[in-house]
């Protein structure tokens, strides 16, 4: 089941297309996506064949629903679109994340247990980084905001499956350094400061998974005032080769997320489209890009407050389930709830969530699929009687 996933992750990583210099007809669907559309339908004729298999109705139960929601909604977008854009492009967009997503839950439901489920989550990111580094490589490039997230995320899901215990140090130890190693070739400022962000919410827990609380407040005040007194040593180990300058600009993005903002106020409530609103920037006398190369602002430039809407629902219902699996001392929370904070501290500078379909979005719903099938409902004690690993949440 995971081959027809790997196939366009494969086009997108390692054998990166060549985006045309003319970019007037910027939805346009060219023939490389072929491979897509090809793997789209093999999935969607699967699910279909296997209907009366998909769990349809968890589909709309907790944190899943809304990322459901977001992508259903973002078909209504045609009505609304910018002049010149395509509204196949926009349902091409959205049926991509439909389908696939759909397909990947099923893949997670097929595990047996909550800790193979949870393996295949780590392979699954560890071969992401891998992947996204030999095509940084092709590229001729090792600095990115992208092999650098699956890096950090991947060291944290491994460290906090050895400091649970689910998993034993001989194993998670190629998983914990390879992802130290590549996250420090990427020097990513956003990957950098999520993944220390994410240290120290891992060890506010102890090695029984307990959470202290004023030990991770204790650790946010000393790092406030070391950061006080050693602003620069710290600024060279979390922004290594960047000055100042370059950090307070964002390397420049600030003049591209001011301009986008700009363009979303024309329109705030519904946005300008799809996938389409963010490719749109000449239209509007700005300049064009991919991407806003932020998601927060992708989300809103396409689909303006509305959209918005769908994911704070969906980071309130998270928080909320992972603070009580916390307080009910489940082993994956940890990990789970790291993985996120490094997640949406990079979506700043890297669109992974409410945009178009990549490999990191892949990434983010894997976390989001594992949490929702295995942890989010499961009552308390659950995960401390290992014959209830057997069946999902």
């Amino acid at each position: 089941m995971l081959i027809p996933i790997l196939i366009p992750i494969l086009r997108n990583t390692i054998f990166l297309r060549r985006y045309r210099a003319d970019v007037s007809n910027y939805t346009a669907i060219d023939g490389l996506a072929i491979f897509d559309i090809a793997v789209i339908g093999f999935c969607a004729c699967w699910l279909y064949e296997n209907r009366w298999h998909v769990p349809w109705k968890r589909l709309w139960h907790g944190t899943i629903k809304c990322w459901f929601s977001y992508y259903m909604f973002a078909f209504v977008t045609i009505l609304w679109r910018i002049r010149g854009s395509s509204a196949l492009y926009i349902c091409y967009r959205a049926g991509t994340m439909l389908i696939l997503s759909a397909y990947i839950y099923m893949i997670f439901m097929k595990f047996r247990t909550a800790l193979s489920a949870f393996r295949g989550l780590l392979n699954f990111s560890a071969a992401l980084t891998l992947l996204l580094l030999i095509g940084n490589i092709r590229s001729g490039t090792l600095h990115t905001n992208t092999y650098s997230v699956c890096a950090a995320v991947t060291a944290c899901l491994s460290l906090c499956a050895y400091r649970t215990n689910l998993l034993p140090l001989s194993e998670m130890k190629y998983y914990i350094f390879g992802g130290l190693f590549c996250l420090l070739l990427g020097t990513s400022s956003a990957s950098n400061v999520s993944f220390a962000c994410a240290l120290i919410f891992i060890f506010s827990f102890d090695r029984n998974n307990r959470f202290h609380i004023s030990f991770f407040l204790l650790t946010i005040i000393s790092l406030a005032a070391a950061y006080y007194f050693g602003k620069r040593i710290i600024f060279k180990i979390l922004f290594p080769h960047k000055s100042v300058r370059n950090v307070t600009s964002i390397s420049g993005r600030l003049y591209l997320w001011s301009g986008y903002i700009d363009i979303w106020l024309q329109r705030p409530l519904q946005g300008w489209g799809f996938a389409v609103g963010e490719r749109a920037g000449k239209s509007f006398g700005f300049m064009y890009a991919l991407s806003a190369h932020n998601g927060y602002i992708s989300i809103l430039i396409n689909t303006g407050l509305i959209g918005l809407s769908f994911w704070l629902v969906l980071f309130k219902r998270l928080i909320k389930s992972l603070l009580v699996q916390i307080f009910f001392e489940s082993p994956y929370a940890s990990a789970i709830a790291s993985a996120f904070i490094v997640i949406a501290i990079n979506n700043n500078s890297v669109p992974i969530i409410g945009s178009n379909w990549g490999p990191l979005s892949t990434l983010a719903f894997c976390v989001l699929a594992f949490w929702n099938i295995w942890c989010e409902n499961a009552p308390k004690g659950f995960y401390h009687q290992p014959s209830n690993d057997q069946s999902t949440c």
